[in-house]
């Protein structure tokens, strides 16, 4: 059975959550209420989507919570044997420094990083008699991804995106993949996770987004792992549709791609379909690109770094090539 009979027989076991209709007024009245604070980027849905269908194809994710901080076996029960290629990016042991959301109990049952990016498994559990799944007039609402404002943040971590993947749904737990990247180098750095219930209203009557409040969960390990990233540096012009770009140098682990160069945020304008963007590995096989960070310009005027995310983990040393649009990078 190939990706899109898998894709096809796990969709149609599936409800959708709402018509995009729903979700872009969902995801407007939700943006309103943040004003200018920085919100998760539901920047392509169809990729979260398709990635999170794709994982509950490939496996049966039957562990509740995990067992003695078994990071690397809940990477493999999600992943499959594409698990073993991020064995050498899981991190130490998680703390939790914060937990006073009175309706859901949190938990990290699995942790991984390279330099530029995390990738982390929350199972969420409701407490209080509290639904985690909802079924409105406006559709399927998943309290866990509705209701909470989730960061990644750090003292150094600057031009960053957060991306929030469900990966198991029930009324008895929640399983989000919880993906950062960033432009800065965050190896051996302290990061925090940081899920602010936003329904809450403070004393004034206002949403609480503080991570400080009363409704905030909050979790940090640090980035300390064994992997290693494979380095290309090589020269290549890409013709984007707004205007060239410059790569001079790349980065691949299992988690991520970060590309080196000038104009690199030229690539948001290729950035479409999730079909379009992804890294083609030796065998032949496709792994989705399911998010996109690029920096600000630098000195030289010009100079940027772009931060690539992947689905899947991969083998970094099997990696030929990164597909964004109609351009293609060659690594080999």
């Amino acid at each position: 059975m190939d990706n899109k009979e898998i894709f096809i027989k796990a969709f149609s076991q599936l409800d959708p959550l709402t018509d995009n209709e729903t979700m872009l007024k969902n995801v407007k009245e939700r943006a309103g209420k943040m004003n200018t604070r920085k919100r998760i980027a539901f920047k392509k849905p169809l990729a979260v989507i398709a990635a999170a269908v794709l994982t509950v194809a490939a496996a049966t994710i039957s562990v509740g919570a995990a067992t003695d901080w078994d990071y690397f076996g809940v990477f493999g029960q999600i992943f499959g044997k594409r698990g073993e290629n991020i064995k050498d990016n899981v991190v130490p042991e998680a703390t939790v420094i914060q937990d006073t959301i009175d309706t859901m109990d949190f938990e990290i049952v699995a942790a991984a990083a390279d330099k530029h990016s995390v990738m982390t498994i929350i199972d969420i559990y409701p407490e209080n008699d509290f639904k985690l799944i909802e079924e409105t007039e406006h559709g399927t609402i998943i309290h866990p991804i509705w209701d909470l404002f989730i960061t990644v943040v750090s003292e150094n971590i600057s031009d960053s995106g957060t991306n929030v993947t469900p990966l198991e749904t029930s009324e008895e737990k929640v399983r989000l993949c919880v993906r950062m990247n960033t432009v800065t180098e965050i190896k051996n750095e302290k990061v925090t996770i940081n899920a602010v219930l936003e329904n809450k209203k403070d004393e004034n009557g206002e949403y609480a987004f503080d991570t400080d409040s009363y409704y905030a969960w909050s979790a940090e390990f640090t980035v300390s792992y064994t992997g290693e990233e494979i380095r290309y540096e090589e020269e290549l012009t890409v013709s984007c549709t707004i205007g060239p770009a410059t790569v001079t140098g790349i980065e691949i682990s299992p988690i991520s791609a970060y590309l080196e160069g000038e104009r690199l945020d030229n690539f948001f304008g290729e950035y479409g379909d999730y079909d379009k963007n992804y890294v083609l590995l030796d065998s032949g096989e496709r792994v989705i690109i399911c998010g996109i960070t690029a920096s600000a310009y630098e000195y030289p005027i010009g100079n940027t770094h772009l931060t690539l995310t992947f689905a899947e983990p991969i083998n970094p040393e099997e990696a030929a090539s990164i597909v964004i649009g109609d351009n293609t990078i060659k690594l080999k």
